[in-house]
């Protein structure tokens, strides 16, 4: 049996392309018998995208008149969890099957995963903390009749800066195989996020934070997936191995635009 380890830069693409892509890396992983794969993936988002969870009902997550007319796209993800803007924002996933790295629960996978995010935030020079408790707002938080997003929440094992959320992710489980993707803040527009997920912005600005808000200086994408590819590694106690984003997988993006497009 071979162990392999990956790391995958992409660049800036479509909402569909980029769950199509998360979701093909778990699907060639789940089909391989005995090697044991794990996929770090980072990418960007062409335009402002909406993401919603794979559940969840369009008009209750989203203002779609201002997605509209602000230019912002709207995409199922093929996980589950609540509304997310991917803007100015680092995107990150990991997809294996190796139960044994990452643990064999869905819990145990976002402790392992939160293991490194921490680290690379730290390495950065944020303070950044996992959560160990829980802190759920309830919709009388919100807008009527509006779904909790993802942000306006802390999951056990998310990441945190002075209690506000600054990491968001979310994670499908197959019988061999996960796939946990998420959202690592760089800049924060309020008015942007506000609009789109149809909520008040005090609720952003109580509840998300972002890189930009915690050190001196601008920093690049590439020095901040830098940091994130070495504590990867380094608490993983792994060589990830560069790689392009696998041909034989490239070609079948195209079967996914339908499971990931939403109309609006």
């Amino acid at each position: 049996m071979g162990r392999k380890f990956y790391f995958i830069n992409d660049s800036a693409l479509s909402g569909i392309e980029n769950m199509a892509r998360d979701t093909l890396l778990l699907k060639s992983v789940e089909s391989l018998k005995d090697d044991k794969i794990t996929y770090l993936r980072f990418y960007r988002w062409i335009v402002p995208t909406l993401s919603i969870g794979r559940n969840q009902e369009v008009d209750k997550s989203a203002d779609v008149e201002f997605c509209r007319e602000n230019g912002i796209d709207i995409v199922r993800r093929p996980t589950g969890g609540k509304a997310v803007l991917h803007h100015l924002e680092v995107t990150y996933s990991v997809v294996s099957n190796d139960f044994e790295q990452f643990g064999d629960t869905l819990i145990k996978a976002y402790e392992k995963i939160a293991n490194f995010l921490c680290k690379g935030l730290n390495d950065l020079g944020i303070s950044a903390e996992i959560v160990t408790q829980p802190n759920d707002k309830t919709l009388s938080d919100l807008d009527s009749g509006i779904d909790l997003p993802c942000f306006a929440s802390t999951s056990e094992y998310e990441i945190v800066v002075d209690e506000r959320k600054i990491i968001g992710s979310a994670q499908r489980r197959l019988k061999n195989s996960f796939l946990q993707h998420g959202s690592i803040v760089y800049d924060l527009s309020v008015d942007l996020h506000a609009g789109a997920m149809k909520i008040k912005k005090g609720i952003i600005e109580s509840s998300f934070t972002s890189i930009l808000e915690h050190i001196k200086k601008d920093v690049s994408y590439k020095d901040i997936v830098e940091k994130f590819v070495n504590a990867f590694e380094e608490d993983n106690g792994v060589n990830l191995e560069k790689k392009e984003f696998p041909e034989d997988l490239l070609v079948r993006v195209p079967e996914y635009t339908e499971r990931f497009k939403v109309m609006y």
